[in-house]
């Protein structure tokens, strides 16, 4: 009797840890930190400090300097695998942004993620009425300054809510410094637009539930370097790469991207992105833009037991 309470109890907390954590990184609370909030820098390989989206907050809020629109909204999902014991991750994300003047940005955004329904169990091993229905909500700001056309600084702080069979908020900051330039390959040949960016973000105190059970956030530091070049007025590829620490877990983390635009109108993106020991990814996407609206497709393909494939999509409006 007690070996098979003892075997249930241990069947429902490794399923509970599965589904609550998708690509099994053992770090639920803070599974929505793991997310890409824009579905074009996940076609590339989640290259997003030096990717070009309509979701500034979420990739480089600098970017809005480099467009004449002053205001700008996006609104994306990824959709999840379903879980043998839980169900499905629902995970959406909203952002807008606003450019006062030549210098100054600001941001504001949304990231929800929810969906999974976790059985709930007694010191016996004996399923209750109630299920564990975990949650979590970031609220995010941003504020963005260009100081000469070339170099640009940003700040980001978000509020995180964590709810799973307890409640917890906690804070969390970042800074960021870019440097953008053109050049002409080739004996001026070839028109070419890069980008270096360096950030360091998800800066925080633990996520803390009480007697003594807390996580740590995965503080990290990222550098980012792209390249866009225009080989006739109908055609441009371009190449990114970008390599972040996370200090509070000492792991590395890299991500490589190359894209094809037609016009500026038709993109096709494609990347790889390690984020961690047996959490590699390939991605596959595409964007459409038709004047002010712009649609984002992603498919990432999980290369490991531990990950899994999703679907992004993402649309935006620059006014």
């Amino acid at each position: 009797m007690i070996k098979k309470i003892l075997c249930k109890s241990l069947a429902v907390a490794g399923a509970t840890l599965i589904a609550t954590s998708v690509c099994a990184q053992g770090n639920a609370p803070l599974r929505i930190l793991e997310l890409n909030p824009d579905a074009r820098s996940q076609a590339l390989g989640g290259t997003n400090l030096v990717t070009h989206s309509n979701n500034y907050l979420y990739t480089n809020p600098t970017n809005i300097f480099g467009v004449e629109s002053r205001f700008s909204a996006y609104v994306g999902t990824e959709f999840m695998p379903k879980q043998e014991i839980g169900g499905r991750e629902k995970y959406v994300v909203a952002s807008a942004g606003y450019k006062l003047n030549e210098h100054h940005a600001i941001f504001g955004g949304f990231r929800y993620l929810s969906g999974l329904s976790i059985p709930k169990v007694n010191g016996m091993g004996e399923d209750l009425a109630t299920n564990i229905k975990p949650n979590q909500t970031i609220l995010d700001l941003g504020y963005a300054y260009n100081s000469c056309d070339k170099f640009f600084a940003y700040a980001t702080a978000a509020m995180i809510r964590s709810v799973s069979n307890k409640q917890t908020t906690n804070y969390i900051f970042g800074v960021g410094v870019s440097y953008k330039d053109e050049t002409a390959l080739f004996d001026g040949t070839l028109p070419t637009r890069w980008t270096a960016t360096l950030s360091a973000h998800h800066f925080g105190q633990d996520l803390n539930y009480g007697e003594g059970v807390s996580y740590r956030m995965p503080s990290t530091i990222s550098l980012g370097v792209g390249a866009m070049s225009d080989i006739n007025e109908d055609h441009s590829v371009g190449l990114q790469l970008q390599g972040g620490y996370v200090t509070s877990y000492k792991e590395s983390q890299i991500g490589v991207g190359a894209s094809y635009e037609y016009r500026k109108m038709i993109g096709l993106h494609t990347g790889f992105q390690h984020q961690g020991k047996g959490l590699d990814f390939y991605s596959l996407g595409t964007s459409l833009t038709f004047g002010k609206v712009s649609v984002d497709l992603t498919y990432r393909l999980g290369l490991s037991e531990f990950t899994r494939n999703s679907l992004a999509v993402g649309a935006s409006i620059a006014l």
